[in-house]
């Protein structure tokens, strides 16, 4: 890799030394070891022998669904994998150079469960519990069921927990007796 290949703001992988398995990006250019900072704010020079560019600091990241680098995101993995040859990998994910979310965090969803109930709240995980199993409807026994499920509950205190059987000093543990 010659110096003119890389750029200051590229985002590179470290391949092997002591920069290994990390992303960075480039921060000044030198002949042979380029200044490179990593996610954690880290700063080193390392050899470009052990650098691999995957990208700049506006594209967006991802890791290999094969050999799990990263790389840049949406693209044919760009590593070679056993035998010289490509790897088969499709980078998946949406991340900055940091490896980061790029998913808009929205601060409206924590508010919006502070305001409701916790009955409400419960009651749209048991909706999307049900979801997950298949039911798009949700059927007259199966809301019996929930209502019965409530009544109960106030019955038993709760901290009380099912009581264990007694283990019988006859019943034979791993093919032997005890007794």
């Amino acid at each position: 890799m010659s110096s003119k290949e890389l750029k200051i703001g590229d985002v590179v992988y470290g391949v092997g030394g002591a920069f290994n398995k990390r992303l960075g990006r480039v921060t000044k250019v030198n002949p042979s070891k380029p200044a490179v900072e990593d996610g954690m704010g880290h700063r080193g020079c390392y050899w470009k022998l052990n650098l691999s560019r995957v990208g700049t600091i506006d594209s967006r990241f991802g890791y290999c669904s094969i050999c799990k680098r990263p790389s840049e995101y949406d693209q044919p993995c760009p590593y070679s994998a056993s035998g010289g040859k490509r790897c088969q990998g499709v980078i998946r994910g949406n991340y900055d150079w940091k490896l980061k979310s790029l998913v808009s965090s929205s601060t409206e969803h924590p508010k919006r469960i502070r305001s409701e109930p916790m009955s409400i709240f419960l009651a749209k995980q048991l909706g999307a519990a049900l979801s997950r199993l298949g039911l798009s409807e949700v059927s007259d026994d199966i809301i019996e069921a929930i209502r019965s499920g409530l009544k109960d509950s106030t019955l038993a205190p709760r901290d009380s927990a099912p009581a264990l059987r007694p283990v019988s000093p006859s019943v034979p543990i791993f093919g032997y007796e005890t007794s």
